[in-house]
């Protein structure tokens, strides 16, 4: 019995010899691949990177130059990219690197074509000044620009081509008959040199102010041996031409004469204007005539 307790006891013996051996030895191994981790240790850094027009992010990185850093996160820079720091730059902990990305796109954008006037001559012996016949349509066209963009902001954009998708339509204007000896019955109204979108120049050029033409303190003046009201008239008439006024209800001689030197946004056709100096101080009184009689004396060369 002892001599079999004996064999038992030696085997536990031994087994447990056996286990503080591999205890030993698996120990040795973990502390020998624990010198091995240490020795390969690479300190992490922390660096906010900027590409482009992407918010600011923040990445754990190896203390390395710029240019491993960069292939480290898989990011490339285009031919006109550009960085804040040299490629060979050891980045430090903190380091802030902004990207400036350049791209081109392409714009497609539809523009209007004005359209043409042609006048062509009527035949109609009751119409004077102008009438329009057929009215014009304007055409599109699509303009193609290549845009430069600084982190995707728009800094440059250039024409490369277009192409006319609808052609545009000319408006046919008729003329009526303009000549010495004409009638025709119009609108008469007064304007002053202080109107809205008035001047101290005629459209041919005289010069007036609210105390009369050439600052003179009177509304007439003198030409080849008479006195004539200033008129703005419609651009069919040319200037220089000589008309008579007649049944206008102003306070000034009926009939009067004006000569044409001026022209205006709302006069066209029949409608006629007087020069009265100044809105708020006419040098006469009378309200719009709707009635007033008009004849071509003599016809302008356009020219003053």
């Amino acid at each position: 019995m002892k001599e079999k307790f004996k064999k038992i006891d030696l085997k536990t013996r031994i087994l447990g010899l056996l286990v503080c051996l591999y205890v030993v030895i698996l120990i040795s191994f973990q502390q020998v691949e624990a010198v091995q981790e240490l020795k390969d240790y690479e300190p992490a850094i922390s660096i906010e990177l900027k590409d482009g027009k992407k918010k600011a992010v923040k990445y754990l990185v190896k203390s390395t130059s710029l240019e491993n850093v960069l292939n480290d996160l898989n990011i490339e820079l285009g031919e006109e990219d550009s960085i804040n720091l040299k490629m060979d730059t050891e980045v430090e902990e903190g380091a802030k690197i902004n990207i400036t990305r350049v791209t081109y796109e392409e714009e497609r954008v539809k523009e209007k074509i004005a359209y043409e006037i042609e006048y062509v001559d009527s035949t109609d012996p009751n119409l004077f000044g102008t009438r329009v016949k057929s009215e014009g349509q304007e055409g599109i066209k699509e303009v193609i620009y290549k845009k430069r963009l600084i982190n995707g902001k728009e800094v440059k954009r250039e024409k490369i081509g277009s192409e006319v998708t609808k052609e545009p339509v000319a408006a046919v204007v008729e003329r009526g008959t303009v000549g010495t000896g004409v009638t025709f019955t119009g609108r008469l109204t007064r304007y002053g040199a202080d109107c809205v979108g008035c001047g101290n120049r005629t459209a041919a050029g005289l010069y007036v102010t609210t105390n009369g033409v050439e600052n003179s303190g009177k509304v007439t003046m003198s030409y080849s041996g008479g006195e004539y009201y200033v008129l703005a008239a419609d651009g069919s008439i040319p200037f220089g031409s000589i008309l008579k006024v007649s049944n206008h209800g102003f306070s000034i001689p009926d009939p009067f004469y004006g000569i044409v030197l001026d022209r205006g946004g709302a006069i066209t056709g029949t409608n006629v204007d007087v020069f009265c100096g100044g809105e708020s101080a006419s040098f006469f009184s009378g309200g719009t005539s709707y009635s007033t009689q008009f004849e071509i004396v003599a016809l302008g060369n356009g020219s003053w």
